[in-house]
């Protein structure tokens, strides 16, 4: 798991709560970023494989919400898109941890915000998928990072959440390292 405890450098480095989840999840993200990026979005199973790995992840994130956060309804709309594409209603391959709705939220609208730009750069491929057709939710981004910005970056919550998002990197990273391996052997 990633170390995102209140003594890391980016909480010493940073102004606010938005800097230090950039600083303090840089690497996971990088990381993640790195092992999705090597798939080929054009063929059919490795846009399978990337959609799957999204359909877990975001599976393990709702189960880790209550049923009443807001964040539900961005990661039921997002998990509805994904059984689309897939074909099969997502699911947790692990059991959720409860998760700061805050740091779901996070990385649910960075995900809508990266989603886009790889949209903007695919083809035909992803073009029909419903996934990659949602809406990127830049007013919800916005309105995320003026909270952030205006959260201390330490103290208990600040340090809550930012392991809690640091532990959602971590979910997306088991899940890419386990259907990325055989992009053709994607469990329905």
């Amino acid at each position: 798991m990633s170390d995102t405890t209140g003594s890391s450098a980016g909480s010493l480095k940073a102004s606010s709560l938005r800097e230090r989840l950039r600083l303090d999840t840089r690497a996971a993200h990088d990381a993640l970023d790195e092992r999705l990026g090597t798939l080929d979005l054009q063929t059919p199973e490795h846009l399978a494989a990337f959609l799957a790995v999204q359909a877990e992840g975001f599976a393990v994130l709702r189960d880790g919400l209550s049923a009443d956060a807001p964040e539900a309804a961005l990661l039921d709309e997002m998990l509805a898109a994904l059984a689309t594409d897939l074909g099969h209603a997502p699911r947790a391959a692990v059991p959720a941890a409860p998760l700061d709705p805050l740091a779901v939220r996070y990385i649910a609208l960075g995900s809508r915000l990266g989603t886009r730009v790889m949209a903007g750069r695919g083809g035909a491929a992803l073009a029909a998928s419903r996934y990659f057709a949602l809406p990127p939710r830049g007013e919800d981004w916005k309105a995320l990072v003026a909270t952030l910005s205006a959260h201390p970056a330490g103290g208990p919550a600040a340090d809550r959440i930012v392991r809690d998002a640091a532990a959602c990197f971590d979910i997306f990273s088991a899940a890419a390292a386990r259907l990325t391996t055989a992009p053709c052997a994607v469990p329905a």
